[in-house]
């Protein structure tokens, strides 16, 4: 099943184009996947495939338990974005709507420092480089 369609995927590739450094991506999910997990392990795998500069591992969270406590990984699905470090960035959930486009992208980019800003209020949320951890939660059924 395919979660990106060509459309998307060429956009994304177009992004991408301005990676400089290596990204990983560390999926935690496990044998049998809830509806989310595999539908977040399938977009993880896609995003990876659009890259040479994106990595992708996929543990279970219930073998590989050790390493997800050790990157404070306490529910599924999750993805961590690292780059060169591990700057803290973990997805639970699936990065989808405005946290894919915004978000994601954005942070696989470089894995750096962001800000975000509206004309009205300025200044809303900002991370500077030495944070250490944002966590994203992300569900496809709010309204």
């Amino acid at each position: 099943m395919v979660i990106l369609n060509e459309n998307i995927k060429n956009q994304v590739k177009e992004i991408f184009k301005e990676l400089k450094d290596p990204v990983k991506l560390t999926v935690f999910t496990q044998k049998i996947e809830c509806p989310s997990c595999k539908d977040n392990r399938r977009l993880m795998e896609e995003i990876s495939s659009l890259s040479d500069k994106i990595d992708i591992d996929v543990f279970n969270f219930v073998i590989d338990k050790e390493r997800a406590e050790h990157f404070n990984i306490d529910k599924i699905p999750a993805t961590i974005l690292s780059g060169v470090k591990d700057h803290g960035i973990r997805f639970f959930g699936i990065p989808g709507g405005y946290e894919f486009t915004i978000s994601f992208t954005d942070w696989l980019l470089g894995i750096k420092p962001i800000s975000i800003k509206t004309p009205l209020t300025g200044n809303i949320f900002s991370v500077s480089s030495s944070f250490e951890y944002i966590f994203m939660l992300s569900t496809l059924s709010l309204p």
